[in-house]
């Protein structure tokens, strides 16, 4: 889905080394992966933020009272933490959703939001930030029938389909509601329904 961290290791060098520098480069990085960061970055950034409240403690208790310096990495820090546990716990829930609706293919919302346990509403929102954040590609809410819609590569659109694991080999394959087929790896007989 995408191809450049947010957080790297020469980046939190660069923050500790040369901070002013270091400090832009991030926000310039979350401001342009907002739409798509995740939670490989959230522990990324959740390991920064202990890195720079660390430097601060460090600063101080080194004998070098630079006060600035020192609150500088302690409130970066802790704002750097602070946000990566948030972007955390919202990539773990953003993919709780991916494998509900991968399950369930289009489904309609109050579905989706019965599998994850929370609210219509809740799922609601949550979905339709997903869909703004890439997390479907090819995806809308139909607000007439209430459902998330998923469309395939030529636009069509894939209600009524299911996940079903082939109970021979276990690989995973997805028909349509009522479909029979035959797995494509040990031919073991597979239904929808």
């Amino acid at each position: 889905m995408r191809k450049q961290k947010t957080v790297t290791v020469g980046l939190v060098l660069l923050i500790i080394f040369c901070w002013p520098l270091g400090v832009g480069l991030l926000i310039y990085r979350l401001y342009i992966n907002k739409a798509q960061v995740i939670y490989e970055d959230g522990a990324a950034l959740t390991k920064a933020g202990w890195g720079l409240a660390i430097v601060g403690v460090l600063f101080f208790m080194m004998g070098l009272r630079n006060v600035p310096a020192f609150l500088f990495f302690v409130v970066a820090g802790a704002f750097v933490l602070y946000y990566g546990n948030r972007v955390k716990r919202k990539g773990k829930k953003f993919h709780l959703y991916a494998l509900v609706v991968e399950n369930t293919g289009s489904a309609p919302i109050s579905e989706i939001a019965a599998a994850m346990g929370t609210s219509y509403d809740e799922a609601l929102a949550d979905l339709t930030a997903m869909i703004e954040q890439g997390y479907f590609l090819k995806a809308y809410i139909d607000q007439k029938t209430k459902r998330l819609v998923l469309l395939d590569d030529k636009g069509a659109g894939r209600a009524g389909q299911k996940r079903v694991e082939c109970p021979g080999c276990g690989a995973a394959v997805t028909l349509s509601a009522g479909e029979r087929a035959v797995c494509a790896y040990c031919d073991s007989p597979l239904d929808s329904t």
